[in-house]
């Protein structure tokens, strides 16, 4: 129950920030997470990790070698979706990445 809870919560705030579709706009998102532009890495990964699961489950091979880019906020950025998004893949990058937020 509270899974889908959570993807009808998640999908009423992409609906209330206009966005119509989350599987028009993940897509969208995983393709700004490969920018050269540090804040549209940043705001991918966020807009991924608030999407969520299951809509953003297909993110997670695309965030994590965020964990290791060269700027923070785009790091702390891949680890928030990771959370969010959750699942093993995720659980073990973060693990792996405990020092996500030093360099």
């Amino acid at each position: 129950y509270m899974g889908h809870r959570c993807a009808a919560l998640a999908l009423l705030m992409l609906l209330t920030l206009g966005c119509t579709d989350p599987t028009v706009e993940v897509p969208k998102l995983i393709a700004e997470l490969r920018s050269t532009d540090t804040k549209t890495r940043s705001r991918a990964a966020l807009g991924l990790g608030r999407i969520g699961s299951p809509h953003a489950d297909r993110a997670v091979p695309s965030l994590v070698p965020l964990l290791g880019d060269e700027n923070a906020g785009v790091r702390s950025a891949a680890a928030y979706a990771l959370r969010n998004i959750g699942g093993a893949e995720a659980e073990r990058a973060l693990d792996r990445n405990r020092t996500w937020g030093k360099r």
